[in-house]
């Protein structure tokens, strides 16, 4: 599945459906985090809907495992805020329909399932909890 020239957790957009793959193609390189977020409120953009015809459940799914994707483009670095650190944390519980969840436990919930996910959650972890005793 293609997703860019980005690394990134791979689990989720593999475990599409063969013919939904399309459609995180076409959704994961040209639309940002916040206009996903927006499809998931709001609805999809008419464009996509003409092209794609998913029930909303289907729909849901897809644009979470894009969305949960998307966040692992994000590397985690010294360099972000915390704020920006809870915001993709907030993103990606979003995404799993599981608000409130700590970074500890998106890490240790997906550790089997989805390594790289898992290690990019801890990696946000440990740089948030050095911020926080600094």
């Amino acid at each position: 599945m293609s997703g860019a020239n980005h690394e990134m957790e791979h689990v989720f957009l593999d475990s599409l459906a063969l013919n939904d793959r399309p459609i995180a193609s076409k959704i994961l390189p040209n639309y940002h985090i916040r206009d996903m977020i927006l499809f998931q409120q709001n609805g999809l953009p008419d464009v996509i809907l003409k092209e794609f015809s998913r029930s909303p459940e289907q729909w849901r799914a897809i644009i979470n495992k894009v969305i949960l994707t998307k966040a692992t483009y994000f590397t985690p670095t010294d360099y972000m805020s915390l704020t920006h650190i809870d915001l993709l944390t907030k993103i990606v519980c979003f995404a799993l329909e599981r608000p409130g969840l700590t970074l500890y436990q998106l890490q240790s919930m997906l550790k089997t399932s989805h390594l790289y996910f898992s290690n990019w959650a801890g990696k946000l972890n440990e740089i948030r909890e050095r911020k926080l005793k600094s």
